[in-house]
């Protein structure tokens, strides 16, 4: 949304680096790690107008506040997939041919 002060709009920004650790292989293609650091460059909801736009610091969406996150490898004895993604907080799922 633009206004007077900010005529080129909004930009949610999320600057950030982070550690995985604890890697352990749960299956033939599926590996299970664990989040034990995360650290923001730019604070969350921090608010500043620079060149017109105004910037809002927001969390690493999909990773903060997330424990132990799940790697899946390409099957090879599979030919179709379905794989399903969070997205906005819905679940959406899609079906993909390899």
């Amino acid at each position: 949304m633009a206004s007077p002060e900010y005529p080129r709009g909004t930009s949610y920004i999320c600057k950030f680096s982070g550690q995985f650790g604890g890697i352990t292989r749960i299956s033939d293609c599926a590996y299970s790690m664990q989040l034990e650091e995360l650290a923001y460059e730019t604070e969350t909801d921090k608010t500043w107008i620079e060149d017109g736009i105004r910037y809002i610091g927001a969390e690493a969406l999909g990773i903060a506040g997330g424990e132990e996150f799940i790697l899946y490898l390409p099957d090879p004895r599979r030919r179709n997939w379905m794989r399903s993604f969070y997205i906005g907080g819905r679940i959406i799922t899609c079906g993909i041919e390899v």
